[in-house]
């Protein structure tokens, strides 16, 4: 399912640094489990989630480094180019700059859902009288920057956002911001 984060004149362009940044971080943690996994042949998930601790807690919390190491073990090449190999050879060739380059590989965020919590601790939708908000938890607990979120009316009424157990993927597209929400 497909939703759209819209920029609102209400919404600070510093929130979009902020969500681009956690989106940066986890990228980087998922890359990095990846080398745990595939370079180091750690295979035990809690151990791939102690070794990124160091490197990440201060940036991310617990969850979102274990759901950085869940994607990592998904994937199964040994040699991987993240952020496709289509787009590496333009970067050589100077048709993608760093930056570019930078963005596109570093376009995601995900969290996984969970029953105990009634929905997603880290990314949580919150349904307001005026339509619904995209609430992101940062590294720190209880610190979060919110969002509003377009959910078309066919899609509304296909979970429960106070009690539906849901994993959000964010995903950076050409500067704008699409979320996926997947319902169990």
């Amino acid at each position: 399912v497909l939703f759209l984060v819209q920029e609102n004149p209400v919404v600070s362009k510093i929130n979009f640094e902020a969500l681009k940044k956690i989106m940066q971080d986890w990228s980087s943690c998922v890359r990095f489990a990846y080398q745990r996994i595939h370079k180091n042949r750690i295979t035990v998930s809690n151990d791939i989630v102690k070794s990124c601790k160091p490197f990440y807690m201060s940036r991310l919390n617990q969850r979102y480094i274990q759901d950085a190491v869940l994607k990592a073990k998904l994937i199964k090449h040994e040699q991987v180019i993240f952020g496709g190999k289509g787009n590496w050879k333009k970067l050589l060739s100077g048709l993608l700059s760093k930056s570019q380059w930078q963005e596109i590989r570093d376009n995601e965020l995900y969290s996984r859902g969970d029953r105990s919590t009634s929905g997603n601790p880290n990314i949580r939708v919150l349904s307001i009288p005026d339509g619904y908000k995209l609430r992101v938890g940062l590294a720190k607990a209880r610190e979060f920057i919110t969002f509003h979120l377009y959910i078309p009316e066919k899609f509304q009424n296909l979970f429960n956002t106070y009690s539906d157990c849901y994993d959000v993927r964010i995903k950076n597209k050409n500067g704008k911001f699409f979320v996926y929400i997947g319902v169990e």
